[in-house]
């Protein structure tokens, strides 16, 4: 599936009344699950996203974290969130959006390292020409500060481009989504 989750992204933003991470965590996985023939638990289940769909994912996944097994958010916008998380739930751009504090990649791995119930695969993945290497690599600084495992695939030569994301870290994000599976459903 992707589904693009409102008027604002995969993002909460109650001035507009658009939801986007809580209808992913809250409507769309138990409506899924309801509908079609999935395996409705936690280690059957991952997360990935590219682009804004990378940052969606970041936070979808720490404020979700008991409904993945993995999570796999690739070119994110990090220098966005971490500009966010400093100013009181400001956007730099469009600068008119106000996010709910906390509500940001940043905060919320602060929030998933204190509380994790959970432990997540996390797998980051980003082209070393993409316009958000160097933004990717600052919040993979800050997963490390907080003590957050993850994996890393640095995409050499490749820019924002998610063809070539995926056509040269395709087949190892899937073995990642398949590995973690077993790995949580082994215990």
């Amino acid at each position: 599936m992707f589904p693009n989750g409102g008027r604002v992204s995969h993002f909460d933003y109650q001035a507009l009344q658009s939801y986007g991470e809580k209808r992913a965590g809250e409507e769309l996985i138990p409506h899924t699950d309801a509908t079609y023939r999935t395996i409705a638990q936690r280690d059957a289940r991952g997360i990935e996203g590219f682009s804004a769909g990378g940052r969606g994912t970041a936070r979808i996944m720490f404020r979700y974290a008991d409904l993945f097994c993995s999570a796999v958010p690739m070119s994110g916008g990090h220098q966005h969130e971490k500009y966010i998380d400093e100013h009181e739930g400001r956007s730099q751009n469009p600068p008119n959006l106000v996010f709910e504090p906390g509500n940001n990649t940043y905060a919320l791995a602060r929030r998933y390292a204190g509380q994790r119930s959970y432990e997540l695969n996390i797998l980051i993945v980003v082209g070393t020409t993409d316009m958000n290497y160097g933004a990717t690599l600052e919040w993979m600084t800050h997963l490390d500060a907080l003590n957050i495992g993850y994996k890393k695939s640095l995409v050499e030569g490749v820019g924002h481009n998610l063809a070539a994301i995926t056509g040269r870290a395709g087949l190892d994000v899937m073995r990642f989504h398949a590995e973690s599976r077993a790995r949580v459903a082994a215990g």
